[in-house]
C-alpha cells in the first residue's frame, strides 16, 4: 500500500485489521484504534485448505465477540 491509501483507510476508522501472518509488517494503523487479527492463510504440512478457512473464520468470529 502507498502512504495514501494508508491515510486513506486510516480516515476511515476500521474496526479491524486483518493480518497474514506469513507476510506481516507489524502493527497496521497503529494510531486508528483497529484491532489487528492475525490471520492465517497458508495451510500446514497436511496441506488441508479447509482447515485454514474454518480456522479463518472462527478467528474472526472471536475477534468480533471480544
Amino acid at each position: 500500500m502507498t502512504a495514501k491509501q494508508l491515510s486513506d483507510l486510516a480516515e476511515k476508522k476500521p474496526a479491524y485489521v486483518f493480518d497474514n501472518v506469513h507476510m506481516t509488517t507489524g502493527k497496521v494503523l497503529p494510531d486508528t484504534g483497529a484491532k489487528q487479527v492475525e490471520i492465517v492463510n497458508y495451510p500446514g504440512k497436511d496441506l488441508d485448505l479447509l482447515a485454514v478457512y474454518k480456522n479463518a473464520a472462527e478467528t474472526i468470529k472471536k475477534a468480533m465477540a471480544s
